[in-house]
């Protein structure tokens, strides 16, 4: 069963597994063919996809020796990079204009630290942060790239920014994290610290990082003209009764698909 944790374990080993099969073996291609054939990915969309898919197995084998009874709070920034990962790599492969609108927060973003450099004198001798100047590209899911609730609005995942939420109050420098190190006595002044935090007690931090997964390796399998993991994955995904494809809505495919203009230049 899936909430046994060995088999969710298992699960796992056996999707980083067969991920380091595929990398060594297949030739992803951005060229639409099979389940997706009429609708070509862009160059962008193929580097942006890939390479999150690619980070989705790379932190899940960091994470790995923790499974499944040994995650804390200090894994959980891990966990929730896994997911956001995820999320970010589905939604971009769905949705037309995705890898636009990344790259023009990725280019606001840029640009405002280059100014905030500008004005620390501990970075005043740094040199100049390169980005695209995308302000003036109309990209209709900028809000989506800029917004991470507003992205997880468009996958087809219930509760899928709430479980985001959960995951980064144990993420940031918050009260639910002291909470984790805090031993409390009998009166006001009687406490003490843990070394280090208990296991969080709960297996389906590890279940999620399984399902993130299969989801992340169905994408990348549908840059694969062979198909090559589709029915493993889809295996995996009925033993661990989770979807085995993270769904995004129409409105936002529909949405990312009107007329968009490209980046006049490049700033320096």
């Amino acid at each position: 069963m899936a909430s046994e944790p060995g088999s969710v374990i298992a699960a796992i080993d056996e999707l980083l597994e067969g991920w380091d099969t595929f990398c060594e073996s297949v030739r992803v291609t951005p060229v639409a063919n099979g389940a997706r054939r009429g609708r070509d990915r862009t160059m962008a969309q193929f580097a942006v996809v890939i390479s999150l898919v690619t980070h989705v197995h790379a932190v899940a084998k960091v994470l790995r020796p923790a499974m499944p009874d040994g995650i804390t709070v200090a894994h959980m920034p891990l966990v929730r990079s896994i997911y956001e990962a995820t999320l970010t790599a589905a939604w971009c492969d769905e949705v037309p204009d995705s890898a636009e609108a990344i790259m023009k927060e990725e280019g606001r973003q840029r640009r405002n630290l280059d100014v905030a450099m500008r004005s620390a004198a501990s970075f005043a001798s740094a040199k100049p942060i390169p980005h695209v100047d995308w302000a003036e590209v109309e990209t209709p899911s900028a809000v989506q790239g800029r917004n991470f609730e507003k992205l997880a609005d468009d996958v087809a995942l219930d509760g899928a920014y709430v479980l985001f939420k959960i995951l980064s109050s144990f993420s940031h420098a918050t009260v639910r994290v002291v909470d984790e190190y805090l031993i409390e006595g009998g009166g006001d002044l009687d406490m003490s610290f843990k070394e280090k935090p208990d296991p969080l007690g709960s297996e389906g931090w590890t279940l999620l990082v399984a399902a993130c997964l299969v989801w992340a390796g169905m994408v990348a399998n549908f840059y694969d003209p062979a198909r090559t993991r589709r029915n493993a994955l889809r295996a995996i995904a009925k033993r661990l009764e989770v979807s085995d494809e993270l769904p995004i809505k129409m409105t936002a495919i529909n949405r990312g698909s009107r007329r968009k203009v490209r980046p006049k230049g490049r700033s320096q």
